[in-house]
């Protein structure tokens, strides 16, 4: 159960998942989409942190609602999560309001529709699950900073520069959700944006290539919400495996950046120890040529390791550089 003296979950939550965990996405086979419209009442009207992943659960097990029972739905959630943390109103991480989310299904929801409990990954844009998702029929999370529905025309993203504005939290979605008509003529784009207002225009659009937008006026992680038998081994076996892994490259990473200065007798013995972990371990993170790219690797593979062990402030400045420095410098 929730912690109710702790409201400042984290994204090491118990259903919180990264890059290299084990599961499968399977393909939805219904077309069953989210019909909800969060500016229908003042307590969802700044949620869209959590009704993103109302969505995704509502498209992920097809439930079929009306928008007048998502609304209720997007409000239930909301109500829920001010209990716990959450000020109507305020900003919150994306992390924080998904583990609310799913926390709240896992214990209350899916009972009711008898359903499966569902965990939660985060993914970079790139990352081919992302595709792999959308390709499926998934509904996959982000969040953008620019006025993409300036763009009315032909409801097509692609310029070089666009108007910020405040951030909002939706869903690509693949685009043959929307049928090509007179006003969408280009169709080589790979994503459409699945709005969190029922189908409102300012919200439809089409996203040709994502990477023109990426920490311009896009985040560079994705979310992604999953049945857990999804997941190729347990909740416990799959944190164990990635607690692991995270020890193994944080010790690669240092080794292996540090090797250069350290004295000649223990090159070698750095380098040895460096590709027995890789031997024991093939999916450990590779070796990198470039001296300040490995470097910095270094860093990050770090305070993922260390991020645990490190108070509430720390956890955020820690996670902070990790994000600055994957994003900069394309880490993993």
């Amino acid at each position: 159960m929730i912690d109710l003296k702790n409201p400042a979950w984290d994204i090491d939550d118990e259903y919180a998942f990264w890059e290299d965990t084990q599961y499968i996405i399977p393909t939805i086979k219904h077309d069953i989409r989210p019909k909800g419209n969060q500016g229908m009442n003042t307590k969802t009207k700044s949620a869209c942190t959590m009704v993103w992943a109302v969505n995704q659960i509502i498209r992920l097990f097809g439930l079929d609602l009306t928008t007048e029972e998502t609304n209720n739905l997007y409000v239930e959630v909301v109500e829920y999560c001010t209990k716990l943390w959450y000020v109507i109103g305020s900003w919150w991480s994306t992390p924080k309001a998904c583990n609310c989310v799913v926390k709240w299904w896992n214990e209350i929801w899916y009972e009711r529709y008898n359903k499966e409990q569902v965990f939660w990954v985060q993914l970079y844009w790139s990352n081919p699950d992302v595709l792999e998702a959308l390709d499926k029929w998934h509904l996959v999370w982000y969040t953008k900073y620019a006025q993409f529905w300036k763009d009315q025309v032909d409801w097509y993203v692609y310029r070089d520069k666009y108007p910020k504005t405040t951030g909002h939290r939706l869903n690509l979605k693949w685009v043959e959700y929307v049928q090509a008509t007179w006003w969408a003529e280009k169709q080589d784009s790979k994503y459409g944006s699945q709005d969190n207002y029922h189908w409102a225009i300012w919200e439809n659009f089409y996203i040709k290539d994502i990477k023109t937008y990426i920490n311009n006026w896009m985040y560079g992680n994705c979310y992604l919400i999953l049945p857990i038998s999804c997941m190729l081994s347990s909740i416990e076996e799959e944190k164990q495996r990635i607690a692991l892994m995270k020890a193994v490259n944080a010790v690669i990473a240092v080794l292996t950046s540090t090797r250069w200065d350290l004295p000649e007798a223990y090159q070698e013995l750095s380098a040895s120890y460096a590709a027995a972990l890789r031997d024991q371990y093939p999916e450990a993170r590779k070796l990198m040529k470039e001296q300040d790219k490995k470097v910095y690797q270094s860093v990050v593979d770090f305070l993922s390791y260390a991020w645990k062990y490190a108070g509430e402030e720390e956890q955020e400045k820690y996670a902070e550089l990790a994000k600055y420095l994957r994003d900069k410098f394309n880490l993993m």
